[in-house]
């Protein structure tokens, strides 16, 4: 018979049928030694549920403990949900190796994050005022052109409280942004793509 390449088969080779006594452990251990060779590290047990009616009749290994196909792999693999890990080594269990460490504080055991009150503790003060603490009251320097910009692509002034800024606008100027500004002094167009450097100047 032959199979369409095109379609995903599942195929299954039967093992063995063996009846679970004491006496047969030999043959139990060489049929799952070959079960897990020929199906590169996973088998499955077709249990059916049901004891054997007689002493002579055969059932699979795990059927007078389950109804249900029982798998079992060397692999560390999900059989249901498809989830798989890699095989454990030693950077695994390392927090200074990308494999082992964290992914949320990348393994240095805490997390910075910005508070955004800390920065903007009056929401009802323009930034014009120095509503944005780190940056201060304005000047005429390289970051208020570049709030300027946004200010003006957003149709909002400096001299407004901050909590009228529309609130795209605002993640812009916390924590930058893709998009292409023009400059209003000499019109050259800047792209911001990082947060601004929120410190005095």
């Amino acid at each position: 018979m032959l199979a369409d390449r095109y379609k995903i088969h599942d195929i299954e080779l039967v093992i063995d049928q063996v009846d679970v006594r004491f006496e047969n452990e030999k043959r139990l251990t060489d049929s799952v030694t070959l079960a897990l060779k020929q199906g590169k590290g996973t088998i499955n047990d077709n249990g059916r549920g049901q004891r054997a009616k007689t002493e002579g009749e055969k059932h699979s290994v795990l059927a007078h403990l389950t109804s249900s196909i029982s798998f079992f792999s060397r692999k560390l693999m999900c059989p249901t949900s498809g989830i798989s890990y890699d095989e454990p080594q030693p950077n695994t269990f390392s927090f200074n190796s990308p494999y082992g460490a964290c992914q949320k504080c990348n393994g240095l055991g805490h997390i910075s994050e910005v508070d955004v009150h800390k920065i903007i503790p009056d929401f009802g003060k323009s930034i014009y005022k120095g509503g944005i603490v780190p940056v201060g009251e304005h000047k005429s320097n390289w970051i208020f052109m570049q709030l300027e910009a946004i200010a003006h692509k957003y149709h909002f002034s400096l001299r407004d409280p901050i909590k009228k800024i529309p609130e795209h606008a605002l993640n812009i100027i916390l924590y930058g942004s893709d998009e292409m500004f023009k400059v209003q002094n000499d019109r050259e167009a800047i792209r911001i793509i990082t947060p601004f450097p929120l410190k005095a100047s």
